[in-house]
């Protein structure tokens, strides 16, 4: 007898589209140690950074591997000073840049967790300034803080020009916000990056929470992370363990391997001010790998304790896709094999979906002297970062290929599946019917359109 299971199953959704059983804990998700086979790949991927380092006259570089939350690997290359050949460890200070969004959406996220603000609040009703803000039309809805945080906010594409509003005081920031700001586009109706939007998420923290936005996330973040070595003010940054930032002659920005020209020249650090939030974080390589790793604690939705200092589902609220998505076709060279990716902004955080890899959250980093990437798959619990000090390193690139090591490895596998109680008993009684038919069973697992879409009759027969 020939039985459609795959059709038996689909006809009992009904019942089994409504159940859910909360995951495992992460050390019980895999059918193998997944920190096991990443070391296996680690001497590979070592030899891979340290080609790239000359590749891109890379003066210093380190990079860390987590895996289920934990930093499994962190090596080091090159050099955090030059002249005085003074080499990276794995407390070396970089500049993270731009990486430094998630942060800045975390402290939005703990204080609409708070009861403080709504995502959908206007702007306004925690930046005064912003009241007199003429809106692009006059069917424009105001800016939300929603808006703010996934870059829909219509604000105008800013980089690299927000680079260099670091060091903008409070005071000027207020007023250029009481002149007005320059629409490109009516708020919610497209993506676009605005650095501009985040230094106005970082005053809205500082409104909100009634504390300097530097102040509130030492307190809520860092300190409850015991991230003893990240720093949002640039005075107050260890020198001695901080690595310098540097340029390539002629200001190159355009990297191929055995491409870079000129001599490397020292890029003066860029201070901390009204645009701190937008890309202000100074961290090492451990800071780091316990930022990731919080980040992919949230996977799986599960039953276990929180253990804070944010909510799983606050974190996991951040690592999906708002606004307007993406989908890029690339190849390398004309005999190559396409690459296609579909990316949206979350919350402080890109999200894009690939072929190879399925779901990668992550942000990169780019300011006048470092460079820097992160990147994790939540479904796997892997996740890479690397940070540079050579201005606008190509770090997305070396990250990409870190990440298809572990993937060639078997690292990156999907954690288990684990069916919910419910759907194992239905899969059970349908077997029995199978052997041995019976109406009032047939009747009492089925969903309630399942005879009227095909008789009891008939499904008795098939």
């Amino acid at each position: 007898m020939r039985v459609n299971l795959k059709a038996l199953f689909i006809a009992i959704a009904g019942i089994s589209q409504f159940l859910f059983v909360p995951a495992p804990s992460a050390a019980d998700i895999h059918d193998a140690d997944p920190t096991a086979a990443a070391k296996a790949a680690f001497p590979e991927m070592d030899r891979l950074v340290s080609q790239r380092l000359e590749d891109f006259s890379l003066p210093g570089a380190v990079y860390g591997v987590v895996i289920d939350g934990e930093l499994a690997h962190v090596a080091t290359f090159g050099y955090r000073d030059v002249d005085r050949r003074i080499r990276v460890e794995e407390d070396t200070i970089f500049r993270i840049a731009s990486m430094s969004k998630s942060f800045t959406a975390l402290s939005i996220m703990l204080l609409r967790d708070d009861g403080a603000l709504s995502l959908d609040d206007p702007v306004e009703r925690h930046v005064p300034e912003m009241k007199s803000m003429p809106l692009p039309t006059r069917d424009s809805a105001p800016v939300t803080i929603r808006q703010l945080l996934s870059h829909t906010a219509g604000f105008p594409e800013d980089n690299p020009w927000g680079d260099r509003q670091m060091e903008v005081t409070h005071e000027e920031f207020s007023r250029w916000l009481s002149a007005g700001i320059p629409f490109s586009t009516a708020p919610g109706t497209a993506y676009e990056y605005s650095n501009t939007g985040f230094a106005l998420l970082g005053r809205i923290v500082a409104n909100a929470s009634g504390m300097p936005f530097p102040e509130f996330v030492q307190q809520r973040i860092l300190d409850p992370l015991e991230m003893t070595s990240t720093f949002w003010d640039v005075e107050k940054v260890p020198q001695q363990r901080t690595a310098t930032g540097y340029s390539l002659g002629g200001g190159h920005t355009g990297f191929a391997p055995g491409d870079p020209e000129g001599e490397l020249s020292v890029e003066e650090p860029l201070g901390d001010g009204a645009y701190g939030p937008m890309g202000g974080v100074f961290t090492t390589a451990h800071d780091l790998g316990r930022w990731v790793g919080l980040m992919l604690s949230a996977f799986p939705a599960r039953d276990d304790e929180e253990s804070g200092p944010v909510l799983r589902r606050t974190l996991r609220e951040m690592q999906q896709g708002n606004g307007y998505p993406a989908l890029s076709v690339t190849r390398d060279h004309p005999a190559a094999a396409l690459d296609a990716s579909a990316s949206v902004y979350g919350f402080g955080l890109g999200v894009r979906r690939t072929c190879e890899f399925g779901r990668l959250v992550g942000h990169g980093g780019a300011f006048p002297g470092f460079g820097s990437n992160m990147q994790w798959s939540p479904e796997t619990g892997a996740g890479v970062f690397l940070m540079a000090n050579l201005t606008y390193a190509p770090t997305s690139r070396i990250v990409g290929e870190l990440l298809d090591i572990l993937h060639r490895n078997g690292v990156m596998k999907e954690r288990d599946a684990v069916p919910a109680p419910a759907l194992v008993d239905t899969a059970s009684a349908v077997f029995r019917l199978i052997d041995d038919w019976d109406n009032r069973s047939a009747r009492n697992i089925a969903a309630n359109n399942l005879y009227q879409d095909r008789s009891l009759e008939l499904r008795r027969d098939d």
